[in-house]
């Protein structure tokens, strides 16, 4: 489940990129998005830190504790890059070079 939610979520926000027309939105969207990428891969990490078995998903991802240190590491670079692409955005609107 938690695995379906760290893949999941990116190609849904994605999608939603196509639908919503205000930038400044999405970008709110997008941030709250990638926090809960963040929640659910330290969810894994935490889980899979504990000892617990390798997580798998429909047999073909398999997550142990070093991968999900990796899957931790990303998600959190990626919050970091969904929160500064926001005011970068919000930046270039206000000088006019990106329109909505």
């Amino acid at each position: 489940m938690q695995l379906a939610l760290v893949l999941g979520i990116p190609l849904a926000l994605a999608s939603l990129s196509f639908v919503v027309p205000r930038v400044r939105a999405f970008g709110a969207i997008n941030a709250i998005g990638h926090l809960c990428v963040l929640a659910a891969a330290s969810w894994i990490a935490a889980s899979r830190a504990g000892g617990a078995s390798p997580l798998a998903y429909a047999c073909f991802f398999r997550v142990d504790a070093l991968s999900a240190y990796f899957m931790l590491t990303v998600a959190l670079v990626d919050l970091a890059a969904a929160l500064y692409t926001t005011g970068y955005v919000a930046s270039d609107l206000k000088d006019g070079d990106l329109s909505e």
